[in-house]
């Protein structure tokens, strides 16, 4: 499919060349300065589109992933934050992301893995989409957790999203 989809995508660039030198010939009238703009917005739209595909045509492949922890507890608290991320933001890790976020956890936690479980349970139990590096106080609980400030997701489409 990889030989098609290049061909495609070959044509498609020459198609494009072809009616942008074709535009050029239209006189400067308001109607053909519509047509050229409402040209330009499905071009714009195409190669969107192109670019979208041509990742599921020639994926980048996923890197393995790297605990900063081995035990099974730890990777348990770790599937439990990203099923929560799923369930409750509808989000999923690509690999690199939760590479960077299991590298970043390792920091804020001062590389103490007990620490690293209770700022996921801490990001868990105050919603939260990303890594925060929390004080010792809200982690035992002396001190409350600021909500994350984010946009509220007005989607109801149902496809997880991915970061």
């Amino acid at each position: 499919m990889k030989p098609q989809w290049n061909k495609l995508c070959e044509n498609l660039a020459n198609y494009g060349e072809l009616i942008s030198k074709t535009l050029e010939f239209l006189p400067p009238t308001k109607q053909c300065g519509r047509i050229k703009k409402a040209l330009a917005k499905e071009w714009e739209q195409i190669t969107k589109t192109v670019g979208e595909l041509d990742l599921l045509v020639d994926p980048i492949n996923p890197i393995e992933i790297k605990y900063p922890f081995e035990s099974e507890r730890f990777k348990a608290m770790w599937k439990y934050y990203k099923d929560f991320l799923l369930e409750s933001h509808n989000m999923t890790l690509c690999s690199r992301v939760e590479n960077s976020r299991l590298t970043q956890l390792y920091r804020f936690s001062g590389k103490d893995e007990e620490r690293a479980m209770l700022i996921l349970e801490l990001l868990c139990a105050n919603n939260y989409r990303t890594i925060i590096c929390p004080a010792n106080k809200q982690l035992t609980g002396e001190e409350e957790v600021l909500p994350e400030q984010q946009p509220a997701n007005l989607s109801i489409n149902r496809n997880s999203q991915e970061i």
